[in-house]
């Protein structure tokens, strides 16, 4: 013989608290909500929680879309306590024209910690789309910051181009908004414009670390800010790309170095002699003396004597003797390499 049901006086095998498995589910699970209604981005897929818009965690939006009403059933519902939401399953059941959910049947199941007795409830999901705040400021054409890239010096190039567009799929893919509202080409450079300066600053940080680009960032009074009342401002950030880039020559107190990257905005090179040999050049010490070698040639070692080794240079079709401390000291006979000019003497440098 088992107990009696403290609320309903039935006889069963199974208790939960005192209760049968039937009244005690049916109290426990009278203040789940039927429905729950959760609003989406259409755009990037950030929930609208509150008064703000928040990313969301999973690729897929059924996902997305259980996850976040399993969370509001946990809010909306009084829970006793010891009872959790252990799992849950997806059933779309509508669909707008672009195929984008409107509709779920969300089947929730409900343990109690004790006993491990379990019991499933099934929660409408309407599912509405309008744009946030930051996709919608980018379709309007909204800019709260702009980046402005230019050389040091000189016009962008396919390298600066191909590096701006790295920085920008890389803050898309981190973001998952769409933060750019303009990319524009002028002046010999690129101006960008961002929906928040966050994501402007978010920008300029990676041509800076990345690639060396010197930052410097101004503000503007535009106006007054119509939610806040107080005063609003548009920011510009200026990013000098550097002269030099990944594989520049350059001449630094009497060596050559070779540009091999860029790490928080400085500059890392290997010796042109001996690769093993690295460090790190700040901006300063490059204005102050390092010098880019733009004359650089090829050349062949045809032989090599005591005092000197005769290049073969192929552009000029002449050869060339340079002194044996001139160049690399296991060089042999048909090995290229590169030809330039370092502390006023010409020296030659292995190919890498």
């Amino acid at each position: 013989m088992g107990r009696f049901c403290a609320k309903c006086g039935a006889e069963r095998e199974e208790y939960v608290r005192s209760l049968c498995k039937e009244c005690f589910w049916k109290g426990a699970l009278s203040t789940v909500p039927k429905e729950v209604k959760l609003t989406y981005c259409k755009d990037c897929r950030s929930r609208m929680q509150g008064k703000r818009w928040v990313k969301p965690r999973f690729n897929a939006l059924e996902d997305e879309i259980a996850e976040a009403a399993s969370e509001a059933i946990s809010k909306l519902a009084a829970l006793p306590e010891g009872i959790v939401i252990s799992g849950h399953s997806v059933e779309v059941t509508g669909r707008d024209g672009e195929g984008l959910p409107r509709s779920i049947a969300l089947r929730v199941r409900f343990t109690e910690a004790w006993t491990g007795s379990s019991a499933e409830a099934v929660v409408e999901v309407s599912i509405s789309y309008s744009s946030c705040s930051m996709c919608g400021g980018a379709e309007r054409g909204k800019y709260d910051a702009i980046v402005q890239v230019r050389g040091e010096g000189r016009a962008l190039d396919d390298r600066d181009f191909k590096a701006v567009g790295g920085a920008l799929e890389s803050l898309e893919s981190k973001s998952g908004r769409q933060e750019v509202t303009e990319v524009k080409e002028k002046e010999g450079g690129i101006d960008v414009k961002f929906v928040t300066l966050f994501a402007a600053r978010a920008f300029a940080k990676i041509l800076s670390e990345g690639h060396g680009a010197e930052t410097v960032e101004s503000a503007k009074l535009i106006g007054v800010d119509k939610v806040t009342g107080g005063r609003a401002y548009r920011t510009t950030i200026s990013a000098r790309m550097p002269a030099l880039r990944e594989g520049t020559i350059f001449e630094f107190g009497g060596r050559a170095y070779r540009t091999i990257g860029f790490r928080r905005g400085r500059a890392l090179a290997e010796d042109a002699e001996d690769a093993e040999m690295r460090r790190a050049f700040t901006k300063r010490e490059l204005e102050a003396g390092a010098k880019v070698i733009s004359e650089i040639r090829s050349v062949r070692l045809d032989a090599l004597t005591q005092s000197c080794g005769i290049f073969y240079e192929s552009d000029g079709k002449r050869f060339l003797e340079i002194p044996v401390d001139m160049i690399p000291k296991d060089m042999v006979k048909g090995e290229e390499g590169l030809l330039m000019v370092v502390d006023g003497k010409e020296r030659v440098f292995r190919t890498r």
